[in-house]
């Protein structure tokens, strides 16, 4: 496996690195060395901003007053939610395009490999008529640029690395709409409604997660996807919602205690 794909298998560990300073020596040093390995191939752009979103999420667990957490969690996560819909609107009008911004011809790190596959998404959309309702998941959009890779004569039929795309491409903008509101529900909970800091913290790791749906995310089933559903599922959890700073962490020394 090339070290660009570790990142992928190894997305669970940013979970656990949030609660790092709260897990025994012997495990830190593990999960250390794991999320080094999640974010080594730093030319894998996703798993790089993946691992910076933990450590945020980190260091923002260190702030001492809660009142503070309590501000950044819910500015952040609200400033996640709808920060691709307003980029996504600005790119599609023509009046800002944030995948050139920064984008060198010479240095692959900054290269725009996003601006075509959302044209083509769009047009792909409208020329079909499947804007709100979708394709299906049997049907991916048309793609030019990848037909030239295809031994078919008819256009090419794919999925992309982008979650967003995928699902309005199967499921239309209904069906984006639907993702989005499960999103919102959990952040809702976890951030606006949680008795303790953990968990809101976790509900901002969330939010990054929908704003990296629009960078790149390949909807497969594996670790990478699944820990949405993991994060979700935290966030949705009353048990863990209702209790307190103290009450979860025993919790969570109870899971890694062995």
């Amino acid at each position: 496996m090339m070290p660009g794909c570790w990142g992928w298998y190894l997305t669970p560990i940013h979970i656990i690195i949030i609660f790092l300073p709260k897990i025994n020596i012997k495990w830190k040093i593990i999960y250390c060395i794991l999320f080094v390995m999640s974010i080594y191939d730093i030319g894998t752009r996703a798993n790089l901003l993946r691992g910076i979103a933990a450590l945020g999420c980190l260091f923002l667990l260190q702030i001492k007053k809660t009142s503070i957490i309590n501000f950044l969690s819910k500015a952040l996560s609200i400033m996640l939610l709808i920060g691709p819909i307003i980029l996504l609107y600005l790119g599609i009008t023509g009046t800002y395009n944030i995948f050139e911004s920064g984008q060198n011809q010479k240095d692959q790190f900054y290269a725009d490999t996003r601006t075509l596959l959302y044209e083509e998404v769009i047009t792909s959309s409208i020329n079909n008529n499947y804007i709100w309702t979708g394709r299906t998941f049997a049907h991916g959009y048309d793609s030019k640029f990848q037909e030239q890779f295809s031994n078919s004569v008819k256009k090419a039929e794919r999925t992309s690395e982008v979650s967003a795309c995928n699902i309005f491409t199967w499921a239309g903008g209904i069906g984006l709409g639907l993702y989005f509101l499960c999103f919102i529900t959990s952040i809702y909970y976890s951030v606006f409604k949680s008795h303790n800091t953990y968990i809101k913290i976790i509900g901002v790791y969330l939010a990054f997660r929908w704003f990296m749906a629009f960078i790149e995310e390949n909807n497969n089933i594996d670790p990478m996807n699944i820990t949405i559903f993991i994060v979700m599922g935290l966030c949705l959890n009353p048990y863990l919602i209702n209790q307190g700073n103290k009450t979860f962490l025993i919790t969570i020394k109870k899971l890694t205690r062995s």
